[in-house]
C-alpha cells in the first residue's frame, strides 16, 4: 500500500499542474484576440483620408471619436469589400475595429443601426 502512496501521489500532483497550466492558457487566447472597437455614425472624413469621426450612442448624450486610418485599413461598405476610406460617406453607420492606433477593419451600411443586416423578403 504505501508503495502505491508514493507512485500515485506525485503522478496526481503532476496531472493537476498540467490541468491548471492549460486552463491559464485557454484565457489569454481569447483576450489577446480581440481588437477595440468603435460603433457609430459617421459625422466627418478627413480630406485626404487620414481619419474619420465617429458619434457613438444616443442622439443627445452620444460622444466623437476620432479613427485614424491608413494604407492597410480594410473597408467593406453595405457588404461589399475593397473599397476605400474615400467611399465612406457621412450618415453612414460603421463598425470600426483598429488595432496599433489605426483601424485595421471599418464596415459601414446606410441607415441606422442594424438596418444594413436586414434581409428582404421575396415578393
Amino acid at each position: 500500500m504505501k508503495f502505491w502512496k508514493q507512485l500515485l501521489i506525485p503522478v496526481m500532483v503532476l496531472g493537476l499542474a498540467g490541468v491548471v497550466e492549460a486552463k491559464g492558457t485557454k484565457g489569454a487566447g481569447k483576450g489577446a484576440a480581440k481588437e477595440p472597437a468603435v460603433k457609430g455614425k459617421i459625422v466627418s472624413i478627413a480630406a485626404d483620408g487620414t481619419s474619420i469621426v465617429v458619434k457613438t450612442g444616443k442622439k443627445n448624450g452620444g460622444e466623437e471619436t476620432t479613427v485614424t486610418t491608413n494604407a492597410n485599413t480594410n473597408v467593406e461598405i453595405d457588404g461589399v469589400k475593397g473599397k476605400a476610406v474615400m467611399d465612406l460617406e457621412v450618415g453612414e453607420v460603421v463598425n470600426v475595429k483598429s488595432a496599433s492606433g489605426a483601424a485595421s477593419e471599418i464596415k459601414a451600411h446606410k441607415g441606422k443601426h442594424g438596418e444594413g443586416k436586414k434581409k428582404s423578403k421575396p415578393v
